[in-house]
């Protein structure tokens, strides 16, 4: 028995036989007000579950979703569970795919996301992936760690050798197998990787200012020992200052027409970023001491005026006042101990991907040739006796 579905008759691209605009279609396409009260904007649908008119529906509706039956033409699937479908979820890839001028089309929670879900549905053993390169970390770990252990093999080309490169390596897939997918990404992945150096830097002066300011409001900004670390640390911002630049100042000319930030030192400097965050907190941890553990647990206590009085005198110090120093410290918290600063460690060691990818990538941008030739030179120009 066939699930009965009702007509969405609101999902209609033209007014007559004009076609109408997406920037109209957004008012109110996929969306039918008399089935929801009447209410011109779609409401929020807090629901995890969905009631059938039939039991029959139900079952019909699963059976679609799961795979185990054929939607008809023209029939689609029923909503069941929000995880799968829902009405909020539905507007907004009606609407999406209008963009695009597409058919339908799907989201996710991410772009990982996304692509897995595409190349697992589609991709069997024996396939290969054709794809560009560069590409974003997590994607490359799919491709090249994670996907091998079933089957599917990849064949990279260089997006900036363009068409020819591609089509090569689509005959070279060939030979080895069907080629099920064409995996191209485009030279942003580097603009956002530079991006990302560049956020880390501005993290980097963040971090070396609390740790100046937290120091002088303990009245030990002055202490050699303190002045060394403190150099310390604005040395390691000045590092990542010249990395950044220096990926402007070698930028490279591609693709044809365009610039872009010089590859090998944008990955050189996701290296060196997921190298030394940990030992730059660890410092800054170092410098705040136990006072973190002495704030109060909440500024609330400024309503009681014997608590306040208690926390001015004890917590300020002749720098800095009480509740300024606890504003400071509240801050350096996040970064060295809240379970957001946690969220920071973890991001500032996977946001690029794993390290095994990081350096892989150093190690495909290096310029082995130059290494070799200058190994290569020295050692010809040795004269060994009796050779």
């Amino acid at each position: 028995m066939e699930a009965r579905v009702a007509e969405k008759t609101w999902r209609k691209r033209t007014l007559g036989d004009r076609p109408l605009k997406p920037e109209t279609l957004m008012m109110g396409y996929g969306y039918d007000p008399m089935l929801s009260e009447g209410s011109l904007k779609p409401p929020q649908f807090q629901t995890s579950t969905f009631v059938f008119k039939t039991a029959q529906d139900g079952k019909d509706f699963f059976a679609a979703m799961q795979g185990r039956r054929k939607l008809q033409p023209g029939e689609e699937p029923g909503l069941i569970y929000s995880r799968f479908n829902n009405p909020n979820l539905e507007v907004l890839e009606d609407r999406l795919a209008i963009w695009d001028d597409a058919e339908a089309s799907l989201a996710f929670a991410s772009g990982m996301a996304a692509i897995s879900t595409t190349l697992w549905a589609y991709m069997r053993p024996g396939d290969i992936i054709v794809h560009s390169q560069p590409i974003y970390g997590g994607a490359e770990t799919l491709l090249r760690s994670l996907l091998p252990e079933f089957g599917v093999s990849t064949i990279a080309f260089e997006a900036e050798h363009g068409p020819d490169a591609l089509l090569k390596a689509v005959d070279q897939a060939k030979q080895k197998g069907r080629v099920g997918c064409l995996y191209i990404e485009t030279p942003a992945n580097c603009y956002q990787n530079q991006q990302s150096n560049i956020r880390f830097w501005a993290k980097r002066g963040l971090i070396v200012g609390l740790a100046s300011r937290m120091c002088q409001a303990n009245g030990v900004d002055k202490v050699p020992a303190v002045r060394e670390t403190l150099g310390r640390l604005a040395a390691l911002e000045a590092t990542i200052a010249a990395l950044v630049n220096g990926q402007i100042e070698a930028c490279e000319p591609w693709p044809e027409g365009y610039v872009t930030p010089n590859r090998r030192m944008v990955y050189a400097t996701l290296n060196w970023c997921q190298e030394h965050h940990t030992e730059i907190i660890d410092t800054l941890r170092t410098l705040a001491g136990a006072a973190p553990l002495q704030m109060p647990a909440s500024i609330d206590l400024v309503a009681d005026p014997e608590l306040k009085a208690r926390f001015e005198r004890w917590w300020g110090t002749a720098d800095m006042p009480a509740l300024d120093r606890l504003k400071l410290y509240k801050l350096v918290w996040d970064l060295i101990g809240s379970e957001f600063a946690g969220r920071h460690m973890l991001y500032e060691r996977f946001y690029a991907g794993n390290s095994i990818i990081v350096r892989n990538q150093s190690d495909r941008e290096a310029p082995w040739e130059t290494f070799h030739a200058t190994v290569d030179g020295l050692l010809g120009r040795i004269d060994a006796p009796g050779a």
